[in-house]
């Protein structure tokens, strides 16, 4: 499949995906009256930007790790909600969601043309699939409707993938200690620059990350020493609230939560013990060590790399809320402009698509909707398809596409 005949079939696939869900969402909620979780794909319009908002409210006076802010704020790490600080600066907080936002959606379209145009001149049509890819798939409307700073996340991954794959190494790596400093979980993408042998760039990043964090503490309110005492606390009562009350289940992709749901439906009890956390642990990184392993051996194209290794960044942690599915578009993009002949293509391009629309047909309890389930099986299919059966041909970059 070329790079035009990928792009009308996925945009197919979205189109009729949004609209299906539009329709049905509508008519549920107009016609039988219903509200929420019924009457949208969305989180609950009660706490729309409120990912965005509440870490302003926890880090606006540099004192983020506040025993009592930690039930509306989360769990950032210290250059996260530096990074929530700094916007917090911009007066009145309206203007700064704006900007935010604003520049989220430019940045957005802006990867995209690069990555998938060049410099070359786009037609009507390509313009309308830049529209579908950048304004009403499920993971960018998603994040949009929480605001949350992965966003933030989004914009280090990306450049990453721009950058290593033009083949400035020690630079892309370098970028990723931003993400990491900020959230952690990117950490997996170290991956990419180790299994080719770039251990050194690997080495300062983690430096930068060191600096990002003792940095950012020794900025909040009662210093390094203090502050990072906070951090364990604060820390520790983030994860109880989040996972023993299973707030995290809903509107998430990970695999952890699909398992805990269905053991929750099973036997409740079951699912809270540490054998279950632990067995999962270990499987985990077992599958990502044997994973890892075949990608040192196998010959595969940086986009294929880049696509397994955030698949398992999204699958394998405990939480990966559903704008996370936004991770994918850097190989997304770099897939569709890789003019590589392959049978698998509409087997990449159905997973793709299926993953990109909502899936909110049906409740299964409180605002728990079956895309916790179906999202998850979509991106194992994806990953198995991507590590097993797909006979990798020729090596590429973003300056052979």
């Amino acid at each position: 499949m070329g790079k035009e005949k990928k792009l009308k079939s996925l945009a197919l696939i979205i189109i009729v995906g949004f609209v299906c869900a539009i329709v049905f969402h509508f008519f549920v909620g107009i016609y039988f009256n219903l509200g929420y979780p019924f009457n949208t794909f969305l989180f609950n319009p009660n706490d729309r930007f409120m990912d965005f908002f509440n870490p302003l409210r926890g880090s606006f006076d540099r004192d983020p790790y506040n025993s009592e802010r930690i039930r509306f704020i989360g769990g950032y790490l210290p250059f996260g909600y530096l990074v929530t600080y700094l916007f917090s600066l911009i007066k009145p907080w309206f203007i700064s969601f704006a900007l935010f936002i604003s520049s989220f959606l430019v940045y957005l379209n802006y990867y995209i043309i690069k990555v998938l145009y060049k410099n070359d001149k786009r037609s009507l049509t390509g313009r309308f699939y830049i529209f579908i890819l950048a304004l009403i798939t499920y993971p960018v409307l998603m994040v949009i409707d929480r605001a949350n700073f992965d966003i933030v996340i989004f914009f280090f991954i990306s450049l990453f993938a721009l950058f290593y794959g033009s083949g400035q190494y020690t630079l892309a790596t370098l970028l990723l200690a931003f993400p990491i400093a900020m959230k952690g979980y990117p950490l997996v993408l170290f991956t990419i620059p180790l299994l080719d042998h770039r251990i050194k760039d690997v080495f300062l990043s983690c430096l930068l990350v060191a600096f990002l964090e003792i940095a950012s503490l020794s900025l909040f309110k009662e210093g390094l020493v203090m502050e990072f005492n906070k951090m364990l606390v604060s820390f520790g009562s983030a994860y109880s609230i989040a996972f023993g009350l299973g707030s995290l289940i809903r509107f998430n992709s990970s695999l952890y939560t699909f398992l805990l749901f269905i053991l929750k439906s099973i036997s409740p009890s079951l699912a809270t013990e540490a054998a279950f956390k632990l067995g999962y642990a270990i499987t985990a990184m077992a599958i990502f060590g044997i994973i890892a392993v075949r990608m040192y051996v196998k010959d595969y194209p940086f986009w294929r790399k880049l696509l397994i290794v955030i698949l398992m960044m999204i699958l394998f942690p405990q939480s990966s809320a559903d704008y996370r599915l936004l991770m994918l578009y850097p190989p997304l993009i770099m897939f569709l402009a890789f003019e590589e002949a392959n049978s698998f293509d509409f087997i990449f391009i159905t997973l793709f698509g299926l993953i990109l629309i909502p899936k909110a047909y049906v409740i299964l309890e409180s605002d728990v909707n079956i895309g916790i389930l179906l999202n998850p099986i979509l991106l194992v299919l994806l990953l198995s398809v991507s590590v097993m059966f797909i006979k990798p041909t020729l090596k590429t970059s973003l300056r052979e596409i």
